[in-house]
């Protein structure tokens, strides 16, 4: 297991925990207030109807407009967000991922709100099993300079100098799994809109594992999604380098 590095500016633009389930009971619109009842102390914000989750697993770059991240979701979806809008859910017909937004509020924080939509989606739905759990972090890291060479600052991307005349846009995907378990990743690295005189970049890893559908205890997610965590913040610090780390405690 990686050292925890907590930064005192962490990039990190959105944090998500993303739980599928095989088949469940319950009607949606006849129990949405029910589910709303179990989360409302901390999202009693706007419910929003969506087909669409941003970002998400598909990645393309768009001329001007630097990484797109888009997945359309079989729906519909609610979003369910907080007063704040820092906290948000996104409840669908057999999933519930709870998103945390920057500024990231930090595990100790997030951690506990996961496991209380997980424990609200299994009271109120009663599914038979989870079958995939994902955690997946956003970061967008920007550098406040135009002339670099990219490796200074990450790791297995594009290894070229940013010169303005020579690279407009960057885009690479990374998939894999973990040789000492179950677990796959998927990275995507891309540019970002910034700033004049700066360059920002988009670092998006997901680590996932999908299960053979059978009933699972409340704890032993807890202890699927703290690994999935660690598996992640492995990843992260893999694909930078102390200069990146330096902007991230400046």
């Amino acid at each position: 297991m990686a050292t925890r590095r907590v930064y005192k500016k962490p990039p990190i633009q959105e944090a998500i925990c993303d739980i599928r389930y095989s088949e469940r009971d319950g009607n949606d619109l006849r129990d949405l207030p029910k589910f709303l009842s179990h989360v409302s102390g901390a999202y009693s914000g706007p419910v929003v109807p969506v087909l669409q989750i941003q970002p998400s697993q598909g990645a393309s770059v768009v001329p001007g407009q630097g990484i797109n991240l888009s997945l359309a979701i079989d729906g519909p979806n609610l979003q369910i967000w907080s007063t704040d809008r820092r906290m948000m859910l996104t409840l669908g017909r057999d999933r519930i991922a709870t998103h945390a937004l920057a500024p990231y509020c930090g595990w100790e924080e997030f951690n506990p709100q996961v496991l209380a939509a997980h424990d609200a989606f299994t009271t109120v739905y009663s599914p038979k099993a989870v079958m995939r759990i994902g955690v997946r972090y956003v970061n967008r890291v920007v550098l406040p300079l135009t002339n670099f060479d990219i490796s200074e600052y990450f790791v297995g991307v594009p290894t070229v100098a940013l010169r303005s005349a020579a690279v407009s846009r960057v885009l690479s995907r990374i998939e894999g799994n973990f040789p000492t378990s179950d677990d796959q990743f998927g990275i995507t690295f891309g540019s970002a809109e910034s700033e004049p005189d700066s360059v920002a970049f988009l670092l998006d890893i997901e680590v996932y594992r999908s299960f053979e559908p059978s009933p699972m205890r409340a704890e032993a997610v807890s202890a699927e999604i703290d690994r999935l965590r660690n598996e992640e913040r492995e990843l992260f610090e893999a694909m930078i380098t102390d200069n990146a780390r330096a902007l991230f405690d400046a």
